[in-house]
């Protein structure tokens, strides 16, 4: 298994297809119907990347993204959308972390790169910050 993702998307066919997706790309893929549903799953659970549509009824993809940093989770997150880029540059203006931004429709490969790049980068940010509290001789110094 690669790794556990959390998939949120109003519409079940396109929930349906990232599973079929990346299940054939042997990750465990669950699922939200909404923004509410998918902020409790990433409360309660842990997984290593979550991908999520912008426009939803109920909770937006970039309020669901503000409040799951709020929450100090830093999990990886990629925004799809059918839509303009404003929901994304709200979302950055606001200091939201975003890894990767796909604007539908895409491929199974462009999202499967996406996936594999941004756990790429997440696996590098943690080693290099494990690397830095062992190594660093300013660590305990107050700075």
């Amino acid at each position: 298994m690669k790794g556990r993702l959390l998939v949120i998307d109003d519409e079940k066919a396109f929930c349906s297809f990232l599973r079929c997706v990346f299940n054939q790309a042997d990750y465990i893929v669950e699922t939200a119907k909404n923004g509410t549903e998918g902020l409790e799953r990433a409360r309660t659970e842990t997984f290593d990347l979550i991908i999520t549509d912008m426009i939803m009824p109920g909770l937006s993809g970039a309020e669901f993204i503000a409040r799951v940093r709020a929450d100090g989770n830093e999990v990886p997150i990629i925004a799809i959308t059918a839509y303009t880029p404003d929901e994304i540059r709200l979302c950055t203006v606001k200091n939201h972390r975003l890894d990767v931004v796909l604007y539908k429709p895409f491929s199974a490969k462009e999202v499967r790169d996406a996936v594999e790049a941004a756990l790429t980068a997440e696996i590098a940010i943690k080693a290099m910050a494990a690397t830095e509290e062992r190594c660093c001789p300013f660590n305990n110094c107050g700075l």
